[in-house]
Order: C-alpha cells, then structure tokens, then sequence
C-alpha cells in the first residue's frame, strides 16, 4: 500500500490488508487461498532460509558464508518457481545440484558417520544447524504430499471422464518432467490407484444406465449373457484384461463397455490397477529420464494425432460392441450380429430388482 509523508513523499507500508480475508496472489494467480498447498510449502521453505540466515549471521568464515548463501539463492529460486510454475527462469539449474552433492560428499568425508540418533544441542552453531535441517525435511515432506495430491486429483478426473480426456500416460510422462526427482514407483502408485477409482465410478455409472430403463430388454439380457462368460472364464479375462492394460490405449471405452455388462467389477479392476501401476512408472521415469538428458520438453503433435485417432477408434470398437450378439456368437463360435434396433421397452421380470 502507498502512502504519502507529511513531505508529499510516497512511502510504501510493510502491509497492504490485501490478505485480511484469508487469501493472497503467486504470481500470476489472484485470490489464492492461505491454506493452499503451495502457500504451506512456500511458507516452510522460507523458514528454513530464515534459518540458514541465522546461521550465516553467526559464521566468521567467508567461504561458509559463501556457500550459505548460494544455498540461499537457490531456495529464493525454487520458491519463485513454486509460485510460477510456467516460467522456465525459475527453474533449478542441474549444476547447482551437483555441487550441493558435492559439497555434502566433502564434509561426509570429513567425520565418521554416526549410526545412533544425535542430540541437538551439543553446541550453539550445531543447534542452530539443527533447527534449518528440520525446516528443510518439512519442506521436502510438504513438497512430495502436495504433488501427489495434486497427481492424484488430476489422474482421478482424467480417468472418469467418458471420452476425450488427455491420456494419462502422456500426464504421467509431464509430471516426470516436472518432478524427476520423486520415487517413480511411489507415483506409479498413487497414479494407477486414481485411475482404477475413476474408470471404477465410469463402470458404475454404466451399470447403473444398464438397470434403468433406458436400456432395452434384450440388449439387456445380450449383455447378461457376456457377463457370464465372464465369469465362467474368470482366468482368461483378467489376464487379457491386465495385457490390455500395460498398452498405452486409453480404457474408458473398456470400463463403459464392461459396465454395461454388469460383470464383477473386480475381476477388472485388480489386473488393470496392476498393469497401470507398471505402464504409469515406465511414463515417469520416460519423463524423468528426458528431464535429466535434454532439460525440455519438444513439441508433440504426433502425439495429439495419436490421441485423437485412438479415441476415434475406441468409440467406433464400442457401438460395434453393443451391436454384437453375444448369445448367439458364443454358441455357434462365430460373430453374430443384434437384428433388432435398440429402441425403448420395459425391463424383464428377470432382471427387475
């Protein structure tokens, strides 16, 4: 906030009660709550270069100085990038890591490495050293919960979308980019985890249209007749359903078409968490590797033709799904196709609940 002294001088003050109602701005982003995760981060990692502060204000040697606040500077960066994630300035240089690991190679060198617990506070400097050591595990703790949140959220919404939704292997691969240094299988995880719970709620919703009445009585009993197949050949499903699912091919046409069946859900839920867990990890460290390797990211509309011919293609296998009957391929072993248009009748007495 600005404001002029008794000379006519503008001042600026050190408040400006544009946070008074609990929100405050990053970047380029207004109105952005206190409590938001990356204000919580942000905050912390300001804290521990406070706290790395109060050690270089107590240290005499210059070149423990020098490296306090080169140490400084890089949290300064890491935190403007937090808050601009778009700009590429911001972002951490790999010959800055490489010398902090070096830094810490040399005094490892220096002592014996303690296998017990230690006590803080044998001196001052150490327990000052202490204090920025806890600031920076905070940091780092928050830093890793607030991207998988983040990852989860995404997965999750991307996966329970019915058509038309970016591939998730290709989100996977960015936040490899984004996050090279995170666990890959950890990610892996909580991706495939998200994804199983989105096409599971896609499935449902498929299954809950299958037992209303806008499906036809004999669609209805048609895809009864898949369900048991199904589950007669329980073994045989799950393992073409895990083949499927460590390919890249989107699977939202899958969870919708087996939903309509109103197969366990489980039988495909298991083997395709499975294979996502695997496929998810490949995509990250695909993304990390290329982080590591070539710093940026090249264009890709290669990959958006890829993604717009794939949803094309599972849309159309869908219709030719439905229009298959099943009862009559099953038993003569050959395809048959539905005769009958699928327009609106009552349920079957054997299929009301």
């Amino acid at each position: 906030m600005i404001q002029q002294n008794k000379e006519g001088d503008d001042i600026v003050n050190i408040y400006t009660k544009a946070g008074d109602q609990g929100y405050t701005s990053l970047a380029k982003i207004q109105n952005v709550s206190k409590s938001d995760d990356r204000i919580h981060v942000i905050g912390s990692l300001d804290e521990l270069t406070s706290s790395l502060g109060l050690v270089k204000a107590h240290e005499t040697r210059n070149e423990i100085r020098t490296e306090l606040e080169r140490i400084q500077k890089n949290l300064m960066t890491i935190m403007a990038g937090i808050a601009d994630q778009n700009n590429k300035d911001y972002k951490m240089k790999e010959e800055e890591t490489v010398h902090l690991e070096e830094e810490i190679n040399q005094i490892e060198d220096l002592f014996p490495r303690k296998k017990e617990f230690v006590l803080p506070g044998d001196c001052v400097e150490s327990a000052r050293i202490d204090v920025a050591r806890t600031a920076a595990r905070r940091s780092e703790r928050l830093l890793g919960v607030t991207s998988l949140t983040l990852l989860f959220l995404l997965v999750f919404v991307l996966n329970v979308i019915p058509a038309f939704a970016p591939p998730t292997w290709m989100a996977m691969s960015m936040f490899g980019f984004a996050y090279p240094d995170l666990h890959p299988w950890l990610v892996a995880v909580v991706a495939a985890s998200a994804a199983t719970c989105g096409r599971l709620l896609l499935a449902h919703m498929a299954q809950r249209i299958v037992r209303s009445c806008w499906a036809q009585g004999s669609m209805q009993e048609n895809l009864a007749t898949l369900a048991d197949m199904i589950e007669r050949r329980r073994a045989a499903s799950a393992v073409a359903f895990l083949m499927f699912a460590f390919s890249p091919l989107p699977s939202n046409f899958l969870f919708i078409a087996y939903g309509l069946t109103r197969a366990p859900l489980w039988l495909l839920a298991a083997p395709f968490f499975i294979g996502r867990t695997i496929s998810y990890g490949l995509a990250f460290e695909g993304g990390s590797v290329a982080f590591h390797h070539f710093g940026d990211m090249g264009g890709g509309i290669w990959v958006w033709v890829y993604f717009g011919a794939t949803q094309l293609v599972m849309l159309g296998m869908l219709y030719v799904f439905a229009k298959i009957d099943w009862r009559a391929t099953l038993a003569a072993r050959r395809l048959r196709w539905l005769h009958k248009p699928l327009l609106h009748s009552a349920k079957p007495t054997w299929l009301k609940e």
